[in-house]
């Protein structure tokens, strides 16, 4: 078993990768849209759809983690992130994309809540660490899966998604093996 400050971090770093993965495809969009020849409007409706499995994921399957415990949903949730990598690695057009961030979103929408309560549970008692952590890291993770974009096109052009999934989809691995050997941080409820 990890101790809790290691957990604390793993958590943190995986957390922020997920959202990593989430601003990722922001500018390879720019270069599916060279290579696929597809209308703007499929630009928006892959920003959108995020947006919506997102919200819809976050909503109803927000609480998920008190009654099944964090780890089981942050390993499930870990596992649908991959699972909608592997879309994108594989995307032969806009459509596999969308469908791919439809994924993404509900992944992220259900495991944000999880790491959210398991970074305060973990966090040392009596400070802000655990708030303030969970909330920094989804907003470092997307500026970051931008800006880590971006620089993947700039050097490799065409192969830039590969070589950025690759990346991430072995973050999210190393995410997944630390949630193995995590402590649990909440008891179920019925």
């Amino acid at each position: 078993m990890l101790p809790r400050p290691v957990a604390f971090v793993g958590f943190t770093a995986t957390l922020v990768s997920l959202y990593l993965a989430s601003g990722a495809p922001t500018p390879l969009l720019i270069v599916w849209q060279r290579e696929w020849h597809f209308p703007d409007s499929l630009v928006a409706l892959a920003f959108a759809i995020y947006a919506f499995t997102f919200l819809v994921a976050l909503l109803v399957g927000g609480s998920l983690s008190d009654y099944l415990g964090r780890k089981p949903v942050i390993l499930a949730s870990l596992a649908v992130a991959l699972g909608s990598i592997a879309m994108f690695m594989l995307a032969p057009s806009i459509e596999w994309v969308i469908a791919a961030r439809a994924v993404q979103g509900l992944a992220v929408g259900v495991v944000t809540a999880a790491y959210t309560a398991a970074l305060v549970e973990l966090a040392t008692p009596g400070t802000r660490t655990g708030p303030v952590v969970a909330a920094a890291a989804p907003v470092g993770g997307l500026g970051l899966g931008a800006l880590f974009g971006g620089v993947a096109v700039e050097l490799f052009d065409q192969d830039a998604d590969e070589v950025l999934f690759a990346i991430v989809a072995a973050l999210l691995l190393l995410g997944m093996v630390l949630t193995v050997f995590a402590p649990e941080t909440t008891t179920r409820i019925p």
